[in-house]
């Protein structure tokens, strides 16, 4: 199955890819801005594996979210919760990405305590406000006071639930030169960070979160290809990736 994204998805994206704040253009660095998470994982494990970008983490989460409507049968404002996504890590082509779950041995440079991150997130957007034309600022302002909005929670399973479903993608773009159980054992963060089954909407959605943070359900996908789930399977293996080196998108 085709998960495609919205209309406004792809026009909102398209005028972001002009704006510039303090002459950072935001979309060119968030596509060479990692996703910190993983990215320090690989440098400590040794593992020369591309790393992924937040601009690849931010188009990807449209289809994950028709994925998880599909699969849930929630009812939600897609135009809303697309508008969400594209806006939610703006703030990071200004101060990064920050991981989550990750002790500050692993983290090293690009770690913030919760209230240093929030300080920071706060300072950048009051910057991305100051820059983003009105059309574009209204977007923004809604998702900066959307916590309330029934879209949101369903928002927050779909980027909670992103690392995870990255983690498979790896292993099916790099299945013939991956160094499975030092891929794994790196990942063992992925697979165990609880808050990924407490974002959980509904039990259905718990269920296949369930099967994603299994390293048996991995390591057997990496050694045989199958998976429980023909949507799930697609959903992984029908896009590729981009990563901080690349020249555009490469989305399939």
């Amino acid at each position: 199955m085709e998960w495609k994204n919205s209309i406004i998805f792809e026009t909102l994206l398209e005028q972001l890819s002009e704006i510039e704040v303090d002459q950072i253009p935001i979309i060119e660095k968030l596509k060479q801005t990692a996703r910190s998470g993983k990215a320090v994982r690989f440098d400590r494990a040794g593992l020369r594996l591309p790393k992924r970008s937040v601009y690849d983490h931010i188009i990807s989460l449209p289809a994950q979210a028709r994925f998880f409507i599909f699969e849930t049968k929630i009812q939600i404002d897609v135009d809303q919760l697309d508008c969400m996504i594209l806006f939610h890590d703006l703030t990071e082509a200004l101060i990064g990405d920050t991981p989550s779950f990750t002790a500050q041995d692993i983290a090293q440079e690009t770690f913030r305590s919760f209230e240093e991150k929030e300080r920071a997130e706060e300072k950048a957007s009051e910057r991305l406000l100051a820059a983003l034309p009105k059309a574009l600022k209204v977007h923004f302002e809604d998702y900066l006071n959307c916590a309330n909005s029934p879209a949101y929670r369903f928002f927050q399973m779909v980027d909670k639930t992103d690392p995870i479903i990255a983690v498979w993608r790896y292993i099916a773009l790099h299945r013939s030169t991956l160094d499975i159980h030092t891929y794994l054992a790196a990942m063992t963060d992925f697979f165990l960070n609880p808050e990924v089954q407490r974002c959980c909407i509904n039990e259905r959605a718990l269920a296949i979160v369930r099967v994603l943070q299994s390293k048996e359900c991995a390591s057997d996908y990496f050694k045989n290809g199958t998976f429980p789930s023909l949507q799930l399977k697609s959903l992984i293996e029908d896009r590729t990736m981009h990563d901080i080196t690349s020249k555009a998108p490469s989305v399939a």
